[in-house]
């Protein structure tokens, strides 16, 4: 009886030291944690997302980006059509020149300092992990590498 209590004063101890290693990792992780304060509003991340009417991967993403903007609500999305919208395709060309991102199909989506061509659950992880670092970070905005007066009169006309 002696060796069984014994070996379960062990295991008490061991969750013990587990519990204190966890406060002492959460006790790093919340001083190494991003300076906006809690109530504070996050910057915006803007995400600039290019696809086409009828693409079917394009409705895909644009379910994953509504689920983006309701997850985190410093996410503004930027879509802009660029099959039937002609124009559109102006300010694609823009990101594409600035990210050294080849239009070889739709959707194309710019983050921060990101760009992808498609969609899948693998892009869907890196998308979201990029906005949570610009998020914490408050920058940088893929828009800043385009030109501001062509930018600004896409998203003016957006609106």
């Amino acid at each position: 009886m002696d060796r069984h209590r014994h070996a379960s004063d062990r295991r008490a101890s061991r969750n013990v030291a587990l519990v204190l290693l966890l406060a002492l990792v959460a006790s790093a992780l919340a001083q190494n944690a991003p300076s906006v304060a809690v109530g504070e509003p996050r910057p915006a991340v803007h995400v600039y997302y290019f696809w086409g009417n009828g693409c079917p991967v394009c409705v895909t993403q644009r379910t994953y980006l509504d689920w983006l903007e309701a997850r985190y609500p410093e996410v503004v999305v930027h879509a802009f059509e660029v099959w039937y919208e002609i124009p559109h395709r102006e300010l694609l060309q823009a990101f594409s020149t600035a990210f050294d991102q080849p239009m070889t199909a739709v959707p194309v989506t710019f983050i921060g300092d990101r760009g992808w061509i498609g969609f899948n659950q693998a892009i869907a992880t890196q998308m979201t992990q990029v906005v949570e670092a610009v998020g914490e970070a408050g920058g940088p905005d893929a828009g800043a590498r385009v030109p501001a007066e062509l930018l600004a009169r896409f998203l003016a006309s957006a609106e």
